[in-house]
């Protein structure tokens, strides 16, 4: 396995998305720490602390003090972030 920043690997971040495809609908939402959407997103951890003290950027929750990261929230902002390009 290749590892990443802070000896994270490719696994881990394809089990994320592996679980995400077999959840049941029916069970309650998954959270994401920082470093999980830091490494989904391609975004340092100081950039997410950033949008989030200039509120911008990625919704997040705060569980006392927190902060996590809806999966789904994750998901639909990278899927905005898309740029569609005009074919020459």
């Amino acid at each position: 396995m290749k590892l990443l920043k802070d000896n994270w690997c490719v696994g881990e971040k394809l089990r994320i998305f592996k679980h995400s495809l077999e959840r049941n609908s029916m069970e309650f939402p998954q959270f994401l720490t920082e470093k999980q959407v830091s490494l989904m997103t391609k975004q340092s951890q100081k950039t997410l602390q950033q949008h989030r003290w200039k509120n911008t950027g990625i919704p997040f929750h705060k569980f006392g003090r927190t902060v996590r990261y809806s999966e789904e929230d994750v998901l639909q902002y990278m899927k905005n972030c898309r740029v569609e390009t005009e074919i020459a």
